[in-house]
């Protein structure tokens, strides 16, 4: 009995040992390793295969130095993962680098070690074999290399395929990456078909580019080269094929000089084309109102920084305000599609006639080989005052010997007549007549107000109602609508007035901020101070009743004292 309990204490501490024996030294199983290994030890020459470094449990403080892999292989790809993992509560963590690679040479080529915070890995060698190119002439494959131009100028556009044919199933498929030193290359979407000769079907896989040559001269387009596995590959079949690998001819492109009789840089494109669009369909527009022209270009085959930027020129009278450009560019299987659209709000600062200038833009026509003009025609436009301005009517003329002929205006104020009927119950007449009358007596009162306060501001001048009309409409304006309604009113009063300089120079730049916010593209809304704008008004009225009175009192060798001047008045 006792030999057996001092088996079984003897059992439960060594068991008890082990346990603690494996939490003792179990981070000890997570040490830190740099583990490099590669998918496939042979390939080919123009075979591409992956490069895998693992680093275990390592601080990472920088990526390990991939360089000297440039000696004999080339760099295709790089990607990097991090993991982390926690097992019956030991945790740990890795970090992966994958590396695509493709051989430069024929041999036996070694990838380095590599270290990383005191680790390092073992160096991997690798075989890689010459690929048998198949012949040209082998009538299950063939591979071409071709232009869709013969010749072509500098900035033009060249479509180069390379265009792989196919009757066997195939896998794997990869080629050289097109470079030119001397040319801009832009990759267009790849394209695949099927089509049969002979009653023999094959397929298709072409990969074409935008080329685009900088100087004159011989365009050289090296040999291409592409490599296929045969058979096809899927999940459940992983047995690789023989690889094959086909070469192209190289191909060269004469560049030869522009005929540029112009000045200035040409554009070189395939096919251009200039439209406008006017939002509001009209050659009349209103003092104060905007109009919207929006330019359009759609261009094929040309380069996006050799496109001229859409513009308007500045007019007399007329304000431009261009919105950003919106630009887009779509790769097609005829190269590149450009389209550059732009908005311009034009706003007219006095009545009158006015022609906006033809948009031109020349351009070589790479199809036709010619020089070409895009034009928008100029555009005639009428600016009108307001439908609610007031009707000007001459009424007297009258010449001095040491004046020119003068104009005096009466403007009649236009009323338009709204009747509203609704219907309403017999017990309510009585209550409406004395509403009635007691709004009529307060109209009265206020008229009779009004009119004695405009004759004693006014002195000896006559009393101007259609002006204090409209400076009493510009004031409810300010306080109770829109901006867009502010600026009109205050287009009919200084009209009224022939303003010809704002005296008050913050009145002047409140104005131009108050422009700014209704036609800017930008928006610009901390400048104008719609508090202040009222007083400021006020002022520049005083100023400029206190100018005519003083006319009237003195008036200068027979100039005739008037409020209008004849000078062609400024616009605002």
């Amino acid at each position: 009995m006792v030999v057996i309990l001092s088996r079984a204490i003897q059992t439960s501490l060594l068991s008890l040992l082990l346990v603690l024996l494996a939490v003792v030294f179990s981070p000890l199983s997570h040490a830190k390793s740099l583990t490099a290994s590669v998918d496939r030890n042979a390939v080919d020459l123009l075979e591409r295969f992956t490069l895998q470094l693992k680093a275990d449990d390592i601080v990472i403080l920088s990526a390990p130095d991939f360089s000297s892999l440039a000696k004999d292989f080339n760099v295709l790809n790089k990607n990097v993962n991090q993991s982390m993992q926690n097992i019956n509560g030991v945790s740990s963590e890795s970090v992966t680098w994958q590396v695509t690679l493709e051989a430069k040479k024929v041999g036996k080529l070694i990838i380095p070690a590599f270290s990383l915070a005191g680790e390092q890995s073992e160096p991997i060698e690798i075989a890689v074999k010459k690929a048998s190119v198949t012949k040209q002439g082998n009538s299950n494959f063939d591979l071409q290399l071709y232009a869709n131009k013969l010749n072509a100028k500098p900035n033009e556009q060249i479509i180069v395929t390379l265009k792989f044919s196919f009757s066997k199933n195939v896998s794997n498929l990869q080629s050289t990456e097109l470079a030119l030193g001397n040319a801009q290359v832009i990759r267009l979407d790849d394209n695949s078909y099927e089509y049969s000769q002979n009653g023999k079907a094959f397929g298709a896989y072409e990969i074409s580019y935008a080329v685009f040559a900088s100087n004159t001269g011989a365009l050289e387009i090296p040999a291409q080269k592409i490599s296929v596995r045969l058979g096809r590959s899927s999940m459940f079949n992983n047995r690789s094929g023989d690889r094959i690998s086909l070469q192209s001819k190289p191909l060269k492109i004469p560049i030869s000089a522009l005929d540029n009789k112009t000045n200035g840089p040409l554009l070189v494109a395939d096919s251009l084309s200039l439209q406008e669009d006017w939002l509001q369909k009209t050659e009349t527009i209103e003092l104060g109102s905007s109009l919207t022209r929006e330019i359009n270009l759609l261009i094929t085959g040309a380069l996006a920084k050799t496109i001229p930027s859409l513009q308007i020129s500045e007019m007399e009278n007329i304000k431009i305000y261009p919105e950003p450009a919106q630009k887009t560019e779509q790769k097609t299987s005829n190269g590149l599609v450009t389209k550059r659209s732009r908005s311009f709000a034009i706003i007219p600062t006095a009545i009158g006639k006015y022609t906006l200038p033809e948009i031109k833009i020349m351009w070589w026509n790479a199809l036709e080989e010619k020089i070409m003009t895009a034009v928008l025609p100029e555009k005639k436009l009428q600016v009108i005052a307001p439908a609610t301005a007031l009707k000007i009517t001459p009424i007297e003329t009258e010449n001095r010997p040491d004046d020119s002929q003068k104009t005096v205006i009466k403007e009649v104020l236009k009323f338009e007549k709204v009747t509203v009927v609704n219907p309403i119950n017999q017990w309510l007449i009585a209550l409406n007549l004395v509403l009635l009358s007691v709004v009529a007596m307060l109209v009265f009162h206020l008229y009779r107000r009004s009119k004695s306060a405009s004759k004693s501001d006014l002195g000896v001048i006559e009393t101007d109602e259609t002006e204090a009309v409209l400076f009493k409409a510009l004031l409810r304006a300010v306080k109770h609508s829109t901006e867009a309604d502010i600026h009109r009113a205050l287009m009919r009063w200084s009209q009224h007035l022939q303003i010809l300089v704002w005296q008050l120079p913050h009145l002047e730049e409140n104005i131009s901020q108050l422009e700014q916010l209704l036609y800017a593209n930008d928006n610009v809304t901390n400048g104008w101070q719609k508090s202040s704008f009222a007083d400021q008004l006020t002022q520049q009225r005083k100023i400029q009743l206190a100018t005519a009175k003083q006319d009237k009192v003195n008036p200068r060798q027979g100039r005739v004292p008037t409020l209008y001047p004849t000078e062609k008045p400024v616009s605002i």
